[in-house]
């Protein structure tokens, strides 16, 4: 009989410290959320501004070989968006942060 009792006890115990965990795991999935839709934007500027920066200097890269290469001009609009116009979104998710 005890030893079916400390069995039941070590189950229960177990199941409490489930409990605490799931809601610490869940916790942290809330703050991961969170951090990711407070960050995404500020990456997608990031990502408009290296890819016009990379399109930019395709030109200049190529330039030794004799190689005329265009400016392809969506990245460039991208970019310049990004860089320019998109800043005021920028500050705003810095203080959620």
């Amino acid at each position: 009989m005890k030893e079916l009792e400390r069995d039941i006890s070590t189950k229960e115990k177990s199941a409490v410290d489930s409990r605490k965990r799931i809601k610490t795991l869940e916790g942290r999935v809330q703050e991961l959320e969170y951090e990711i839709t407070t960050k995404e934007p500020l990456y997608k500027i990031g990502v408009s501004i290296r890819a016009r920066f990379l399109d930019n200097a395709k030109p200049i890269a190529l330039a030794p070989k004799n190689r005329k290469a265009k400016v392809n001009q969506s990245l460039k609009k991208a970019g310049d968006g990004a860089a320019h116009n998109a800043m005021v979104r920028r500050p705003l998710n810095l203080t959620k942060l």
